[in-house]
C-alpha cells in the first residue's frame, strides 16, 4: 500500500514521486516508445487526442474561474469585506433551499442512506472488540480521490448520523435531563445541571435533518431547562455550550422560535454577573442558584483563552436582541487584553481579573491558551471581515507561533507546535502538544480562504502558500498521532522526540494516553477539505470514525472515552462528553457532506462547533453600538 502523503516522499531528479510509481512509469514509457515507432500514424492521432483531453481537463478543473471567486487575501495587509454580501438574509426552514443547505438526501439515495443510518444506530459493538482482537484499522490512500464518489460519501455521512443516533439513544434512555451520559454505568452525570448534551446536540440534529430528535430536545429546553443548580458553573463552558448551542439552534430553525431566544437571554444575563469587575476581565464562574460570580481555584486567576472565547456568542446575542450590554462586556475584555504586553502576539495562559494583568509567563496553544487565537480570526469573520484590528492581531500572533513555537521531530521530521513554560524566558521549546492544538490547521486554512471556498495554489501569495502548507503539515502530524497508536485513536497529549538518534517520533506517556472523543483533528480535516478539496482529509476522517466505532461504541447506547489508546483493546472510561455529539460527530458529518451544507462564507463556528451566522454591523444596529463598534 502506498503512503498517503506525497509531499513526504523522497525528492528525486524528477520531483516528488513514489519509487514504485517511477519504476512503473519508466517501464510503461519504454513500451510506448516501441509501440509508437511501429504505428507512427496512429501515435500522432493518439497524441492529438491526448493534448485536447489535457486542455479540456485544465480548462474545467484548474484554469477556469469560479462563479463565486474567493476574495484575495494578502496577509499583513488591509483585507476588504465581501462586496455585496448580505449576511443578514436568512432562509425559511423547510424551503427547498434550506433543505439543500442542511444536506437532506435526494430521493434517489433514500433507501441507501436509510440502511446506513440504521446500521450505524443499531449495529452491535464489533465482534473484534468483544473478542479483544486487535486487527489494524484499514488505511486507504484517497489523495487521488479515485473512490471519492458522491454515493460513498453520502452513505458514510449517514453512517455518522447513525452513530449520532446511537449516542443520542443511550443518553435519552439512561441520562435524560442530566448534563452527560456515563455509558458503562448507564446513568447520568451532572456538571452544571443544564442538560448540556441536549443543548449541544440541538443544532447537530437540525443539520442532520433529525426532526423528531430536534423536537424532543427543543421541547425540553422550552419547558424543563432550569438555571437553579447550586454550583460554580464555568463561564466559558456555559457560554460556548449552552449560549452558543441555543443561539445556533435559534438561527438554524428559522430565527422565529422565541422560546430558544428567551432561554439564551436568561443564560446571557446569568453570565453577565461575571463581568462586573473593575478590570473588565470576567471572573471564572457564576453560581446559578445564588446568582453571583466566583473566582477560579487557580489562585483567583482566569484562563486567558476562556475570557477571550465568549465574544462570538455575546456579540450575536446583542445583534438579535438589540441590547448592547452583551457586546460591550466582551468588547471591553478584548480592549483590556489588547493593551497588555505580548510576546510577538503570544499571550500567557492566565490573567488576573482583579489586576487585569497576565499572571505567570507560560505560553501554549493547548489548554487555556488555544481559543484566544481562534477567536481573533473568527471575530473578524463574524462581522463580515470589517473589524480589521482582530485580523491584524491574529497575523501578529501567527508570526509569533511560527517564530517561537514550531519545531520538528525526529526521525520523521513531523512539524509540531510546542510550549514555552517560561514564556520569553524559556531556553527552548518544550516538545509537548495537546490534542487541542489540532484545531489550528483549520483556523490557518480559514486565514488563507476566509470564505471557506476551495483555492488553487497559483492564486495565492507566497505567504498564503506558506500558511496553507503549515496547516497541511500540522494536520498530517495530528493524523499521525492517531495512525501510530495501536487503537487508531490519538492520546490527549503527545510529546515529540527531537534528538538526532531518536528512532520513534512520538512519546506517549501513561497519564496522557487517554482519549476523550475530542473533535479538534476532524474539525481541521473538515475545513481543509473545504479549502483544498484534497481527498485524504475525508479518508483520514473516515479512518478515525471507524476507530471510534470499533473501540468506543457501547452496547445499548452511547460511546465511551478510552484510558489508553496504546493498547488493544483499549480500556474504557465511563464518560461521554457532550462535545462528542455537539462537535465530533457534527464535523465528521459535514466532512462527508457537500460544501453547500453550512457554507463557510455564511457561518462561523464557535469553539464548540455551533455555527453562528455572519452578519454586518450597519443601520440601526450600528447606531445602537455607537462607540462600541468604533473602538474596534
Amino acid at each position: 500500500m502506498l503512503p498517503t502523503h506525497r509531499e513526504y516522499a523522497p525528492r528525486t531528479g524528477d520531483g516528488f514521486a513514489y519509487t514504485a510509481d517511477k519504476t512503473h512509469r519508466r517501464s510503461l514509457w519504454a513500451t510506448l516508445r516501441i509501440w509508437s515507432r511501429r504505428n507512427p500514424a496512429l501515435a500522432r492521432v493518439v497524441s492529438v487526442v491526448a493534448v485536447i483531453a489535457l486542455a479540456l481537463f485544465l480548462y474545467f478543473n484548474v484554469g477556469r474561474p469560479s462563479p463565486t471567486p474567493t476574495i484575495p487575501v494578502a496577509i499583513h495587509s488591509e483585507t476588504q469585506p465581501v462586496a455585496g454580501h448580505d449576511a443578514t438574509t436568512s432562509r425559511k426552514p423547510g424551503s427547498a433551499e434550506t433543505l439543500t443547505r442542511l444536506g437532506v438526501p435526494s430521493a434517489a439515495l433514500k433507501d441507501q442512506v436509510k440502511a446506513a443510518v440504521e446500521e450505524g444506530r443499531h449495529s452491535k459493538v464489533p465482534e473484534s472488540v468483544v473478542q479483544a482482537q486487535s486487527a489494524p484499522i484499514a488505511q486507504t490512500n484517497a489523495t487521488s480521490g479515485a473512490s471519492d464518489t458522491v454515493d460513498i460519501w453520502k452513505v458514510r455521512r449517514e453512517r455518522v448520523k447513525g452513530a449520532f443516533l446511537h449516542a443520542w439513544d443511550g443518553y435519552r434512555k439512561y441520562a435524560w435531563g442530566y448534563d452527560e451520559l456515563e455509558p458503562l454505568s448507564q446513568r447520568g452525570r451532572d456538571w452544571f445541571g443544564m442538560g448540556l448534551t441536549i443543548i449541544d446536540a440541538l443544532d447537530t440534529s437540525l443539520i442532520m435533518d433529525l426532526k423528531e430528535e430536534y423536537k424532543v430536545a427543543r421541547d425540553w429546553v422550552a419547558s424543563r431547562m432550569t438555571l437553579e443548580k447550586d454550583v460554580n458553573a464555568n463561564v466559558f463552558e456555559v457560554t460556548i455550550r449552552v449560549l452558543g448551542g441555543l443561539l445556533s439552534a435559534y438561527h438554524l430553525s428559522g430565527s422565529n422560535d422565541t422560546a430558544l431566544l428567551n432561554r439564551a437571554v436568561e443564560v446571557g444575563d446569568l453570565l453577565m454577573l461575571a463581568f462586573n469587575t473593575a478590570s473588565k476581565i470576567p471572573l471564572a464562574s457564576v453560581n446559578p442558584a445564588l446568582k453571583r460570580a466566583a473566582a477560579s481555584h487557580d489562585g483567583g486567576d482566569s484562563s486567558t483563552a476562556e475570557v477571550t472565547t465568549v465574544q462570538l456568542e455575546f456579540r450575536y446575542l446583542s445583534y438579535l436582541t438589540g441590547e448592547t450590554k452583551y457586546w460591550k462586556a466582551v468588547e471591553d475584555v478584548m480592549v483590556a487584553v489588547g493593551g497588555l504586553e505580548k510576546y510577538d502576539g503570544l499571550v500567557p495562559i492566565f490573567i488576573n481579573p482583579i489586576s487585569g494583568q497576565f499572571s505567570g509567563k507560560e505560553i501554549r496553544l493547548g489548554s487555556r491558551g488555544d481559543s484566544y487565537y481562534e477567536y481573533l480570526l473568527k471575530q473578524w469573520l463574524q462581522t463580515n471581515r470589517t473589524e480589521q484590528s482582530y485580523l491584524t492581531d491574529f497575523d501578529t500572533a501567527l508570526g509569533g507561533i511560527s517564530k517561537h513555537l514550531v519545531a520538528h521531530s525526529k526521525p520523521s521530521d513531523l512539524i509540531f507546535v510546542g510550549e514555552l513554560p517560561s514564556g520569553r524566558d524559556s531556553h527552548s521549546i518544550h516538545p509537548k502538544m495537546d490534542h487541542l492544538v489540532c484545531y489550528l490547521p483549520g483556523t490557518l486554512a480559514l486565514r488563507v480562504s476566509p470564505s471557506g471556498r476551495k483555492v488553487t495554489r497559483f492564486s495565492l501569495s507566497k505567504t498564503e502558500i506558506d500558511t496553507l502548507e503549515f496547516a497541511e503539515s500540522l494536520a498530517h502530524t495530528c493524523y499521525e498521532t492517531y495512525r501510530r497508536m495501536a487503537s487508531g485513536l490519538a492520546p490527549e497529549i503527545t510529546y515529540f522526540r527531537t534528538n538526532e538518534d531518536a528512532t520513534e517520533d512520538l512519546d506517549v506517556r501513561g497519564l496522557d494516553a487517554h482519549n476523550l472523543l475530542r473533535p479538534e483533528t476532524v474539525e481541521s480535516f473538515f475545513v481543509l477539505w473545504r479549502v483544498t478539496g484534497d481527498g485524504r482529509y475525508r479518508q483520514w476522517g473516515w479512518n478515525i470514525f471507524e476507530a471510534f466505532e470499533k473501540w468506543t461504541k457501547v452496547e445499548g447506547g452511547g460511546f465511551s472515552a478510552l484510558s489508553d489508546v496504546r493498547k488493544t483493546p483499549p480500556p474504557r472510561r465511563d464518560r461521554m462528553d457532550s462535545f462528542f455529539l455537539g462537535e465530533t460527530l457534527k464535523y465528521l458529518f459535514l466532512l462527508f457532506s457537500d460544501d453547500s451544507v453550512i457554507p463557510l462564507d455564511q457561518f462561523v463556528f464557535n469553539t464548540e462547533a455551533h455555527p453562528l451566522p455572519v452578519f454586518a454591523i450597519d443601520g440601526d444596529f450600528a447606531q445602537k453600538l455607537g462607540s462600541v463598534s468604533s473602538s474596534s
